[in-house]
């Protein structure tokens, strides 16, 4: 696994206590020098169903790393300072290894990460 750090300029923020792996890059090529969002998250049923229907252990461990790390900057216990807890990070410049960008929550991001997790368990159960 490689390693990325980068430096946040907010206190309070999800990645300053967890790393940005997992976020999907946008932005390549941008004025932003590059960034990343959480697209990615919606993906990990279906990279579990083609390891279901292949057998390929690639897509196995592919939807679970998406399925986690996608979810490192959910403020589960409510220690990020969001509004509420369970909100999470949208997206971000990261290219330069300083976090740059908005610092709220987007509702997307909260239906592509619910709607791959009912998918799963409607799917194949707990």
């Amino acid at each position: 696994m490689w390693s990325f750090p980068v430096r946040v300029l907010w206190p309070n923020h999800p990645f300053t206590k967890n790393g940005v792996s997992g976020m999907s890059p946008v932005m390549i090529g941008s004025l932003r020098g590059g960034g990343g969002d959480m697209y990615m998250a919606a993906c990990a049923y279906i990279y579990y169903r083609l390891y279901v229907i292949t057998g390929d252990e690639h897509y196995c461990d592919y939807a679970e790393f998406i399925h986690n790390n996608t979810r490192q900057a959910n403020d589960v216990d409510g220690g990020f300072g969001y509004a509420l807890p369970g909100m999470s990070h949208e997206g971000c410049g990261f290219g330069t290894q300083t976090l740059d960008g908005h610092y709220h929550w987007l509702p997307w991001v909260t239906y592509v990460e619910a709607d791959p997790t009912s998918r799963l368990y409607d799917t194949f159960g707990a």
